[in-house]
């Protein structure tokens, strides 16, 4: 029941993720999480799935002005990927 529930969990983010790559284009990993409301844990599990299976991708970094440390790694969808993609 719970690997049902925590499917389920990943499906959801999954989608999520998906749509706002789709609406509001490439963003930080960190925008990403807070935008979607998700687990952080969840999310980039998820978010290493989507990768690795071609449905989103790295762009680049950027460093917003005033913000200390490495710059964000931006994702955004990848054109030539077939939604339907989606890792279950």
């Amino acid at each position: 029941m719970v690997s049902s529930m925590n499917q389920t969990q990943r499906q959801t983010t999954a989608r999520a993720i998906y749509e706002a790559l789709q609406q509001h284009g490439p963003m930080s990993t960190t925008d990403l999480i807070t935008l979607t409301q998700r687990n952080r844990a969840t999310a980039l599990a998820v978010i290493y799935r989507l990768k690795e299976a071609g449905v989103i991708k790295s762009t680049g970094r950027v460093k917003k002005t005033g913000e200390r440390g490495r710059p964000a790694h931006l994702l955004t969808l990848n054109q030539a990927a077939d939604p339907r993609n989606i890792p279950q």
